[in-house]
């Protein structure tokens, strides 16, 4: 399992850094942004990162600030590309309607022990931009297991592809 589990990450990296790269070739301009949110698996997060064109890259960090019934606490950290495909903004040039993959790793840190667990996201989503900076994300999606650790003590349906959802702010500058 952690060699087709690297084989993937290997790939996902591999096609968006080409992606990335033809978007960034198109004579654009690399244009940072930042973002704040909430969501699964990234729970509260704040996050940077670099448009060109359709293209865009995003890291993102993160902590679990409800923590229910986890003794826990959990950390996490993201690194997305996401591909606008369709639709038009009033605002901006950047395709609304995108594509997103990327890897998550979350930390849950207990007294005695760290659980580690990692995913692929794939996920779909729309951009709503209220002018040519500031605009709400929201995403739907799949998270791929590749590593999973014992149950946080939550329901374990060991399951290898769960559920995902998204929604930030974000500022392009």
């Amino acid at each position: 399992m952690k060699k087709q589990s690297f084989t993937i990450i290997v790939l996902l990296f591999i096609i968006s850094s080409v992606i990335f790269a033809e978007e960034k070739s198109k004579k654009s301009s690399l244009t940072p942004l930042i973002s704040v949110g909430l969501g699964y698996p990234e729970f509260t997060h704040f996050g940077v990162g670099l448009t060109a064109n359709q293209s865009e890259v995003l890291f993102t960090l993160g902590k679990q600030l409800i923590r229910g019934t986890t003794p826990g606490e959990t950390y996490t950290g993201t690194l997305v590309h996401k591909h606008h495909l369709w639709g038009e903004s009033k605002f901006t040039k950047i395709k609304p309607i995108y594509l997103e993959t990327g890897l998550a790793f979350l930390k849950t840190k207990y007294d005695l022990k760290d659980e580690n667990e990692s995913f692929i996201i794939v996920r779909y989503g729309f951009d709503y931009n209220s002018d040519e900076h500031l605009g709400l994300t929201t995403s739907l999606g799949a998270l791929i297991v590749l590593q999973q650790e014992e149950s946080r003590g939550m329901i374990d349906l060991q399951l290898p592809i769960l559920p995902t959802i998204q929604a930030s702010f974000y500022w392009r500058f």
